[in-house]
């Protein structure tokens, strides 16, 4: 809109301001003359001063309100429109309807733009709600008079999983479709678990000695869900040993042919297979699984037992493990708190080594050894607590722990392996003054405070 200043003597200075640019801005025309323009919904005052005197206007502006693109349209039968809806202030829900889907249909292409496309002759309307307002348009569609096709070559789709690849035409008259496949052309078929396309079956119900577990997946490429049973079997492969059972491997983490099964998913380890007692568990390196539940009863996680599961995000060790292998959890990368019993008395080489969302750990005063590498580039951890057990911490044990602020050290400690901190920069060791702690922390160039 113009504002326009009337009986000016011409002598008086004029200037014009807005109170809110970002609500409505000022545009001159002529020096007594200029031009609102609403930007957003709000109000917002232009001032104008005429020599001495201030004059006045409230400008309230208004959001625009949504509309659709067209109110009636006219399609033969095959043929569509796109309706478009303008002025969506992004927060109302908006829902599309038609009256008759035997006569028009709609498909939609986004949230404000759908495609009606003409079934058979007749009308329909077409119903857009956006929050409380109410928008339509009525559509006729007419018949296409008789006609021999006149087919244009479109496209060639690829077989799918329910039907088979084919040639697409389309009707230059009236918009029909045809295809052409080839003798040869069949369906793909459903791929329910491919391991290089990430799609394994998800756990829903663990196996056990007893009762059979199940698993669902979904199709790589149409996206149906199957479910099917999995047993003891098919997850694992195991020997008998020392009077127990030997978790060798996790037979989901590859795709088997056999079974069908590539596994991810939250696993929960029988305590028993064909009567005996599980003891130790291996092989679960580089699976999709997400959290894995170790029994009671187990007393060896086996050396790389759980490395490179890098979804992994939580794990439950019992306190009957005694035993944390070599590269057992090396490059989870995921997994970002663990517990270790009061059982464990050694944590060997490279355990937990690039563990890198590990915020928090907690080793308990059963732990007598911290192995070469154990911790080395966990770099989320910044605060660690030795226990009064441990006697030596073996070289590059917290190597590349960039995060790492602060260690306690007990005085327990007294075998120190070569570069324990390398490449800490931010670490400060606490520990009792006088201590093979406080010597090795000097030696290595380290802050040290007396605690």
């Amino acid at each position: 809109m113009d504002l326009t200043i009337a009986n000016h003597n011409s002598k008086d200075k004029i200037s014009w301001a807005t109170s809110n640019a970002k609500i409505a801005t000022i545009t001159k025309i002529s020096n007594t003359k200029y031009r609102v323009t609403g930007k957003k919904a709000g109000t917002a005052t232009i001032t104008v001063k005429v020599g001495k005197k201030a004059l006045k206007c409230k400008i309230t502006v208004k959001a625009p309100e949504a509309s659709l693109s067209k109110t009636n349209a006219t399609i033969k039968v095959n043929q569509s429109v796109d309706l478009t809806i303008a002025n969506h202030n992004g927060k109302d829900k908006i829902s599309w309807a038609t009256s008759n889907a035997k006569i028009a249909t709609i498909t939609k292409i986004s949230n404000t733009k759908y495609r009606v496309t003409g079934k058979k002759a007749g009308t329909a309307t077409i119903t857009v709600k956006v929050g409380n307002k109410t928008l339509k348009c009525a559509v006729k569609v007419q018949s296409v008079p008789k006609h021999t096709h006149d087919y244009t070559y479109v496209k060639y789709v690829n077989a799918t999983c329910t039907e088979g690849e084919y040639d697409l035409y389309k009707c230059n008259i009236c918009g029909a479709t045809k295809k052409e496949k080839s003798t040869y052309s069949k369906p793909i078929g459903h791929t329910y678990a491919r391991e290089y396309d990430k799609t394994p079956y998800i756990v829903t119900k663990n196996p056990t000695d007893t009762v059979k577990g199940k698993a669902v997946a979904e199709c790589a490429d149409c996206h149906k869900k199957v479910e099917k049973e999995i047993t003891i079997k098919d997850l694992y492969t195991y020997v008998f040993r020392d009077g127990g059972v030997n978790i060798t491997e996790f037979n989901g983490k590859y795709y088997n042919y056999d079974t069908n099964i590539y596994c991810g998913g939250d696993i929960i380890i029988p305590n028993k297979i064909e009567g005996w007692n599980v003891k130790s568990v291996g092989g679960f390196s580089n699976s999709p699984i997400t959290s894995v539940v170790i029994p009671n009863g187990v007393t060896d996680i086996n050396r790389s037992a759980f490395e490179g599961c890098t979804n992994l995000t939580n794990i439950t060790i019992p306190n009957s493990v005694t035993e944390i292998g070599g590269f057992a959890f090396e490059g989870c990368t995921n997994l970002t708190n663990i517990t270790i019993p009061n059982s464990v008395t050694e944590i060997r080489d490279d355990a937990f080594s690039g563990c890198t969302s590990l915020t928090n750990i907690t080793i308990p005063n059963s732990v007598t050894e911290i192995g070469w590498s154990a911790f080395s580039g966990c770099t989320s951890l910044t605060n660690i607590t030795i226990p009064n057990g441990v006697t030596d911490i073996n070289g590059s044990a917290f190597s590349g722990c960039t995060g790492l602020t602060s260690i306690y050290i007990p005085s327990s400690v007294e075998g120190f392996g070569d570069g324990i901190f390398d490449n800490c920069p931010k670490l400060t060791v606490y520990g009792k003054a006088g201590s093979e702690a406080e010597k090795y922390a000097k030696a290595s160039r380290l802050k040290f405070v007396a605690k």
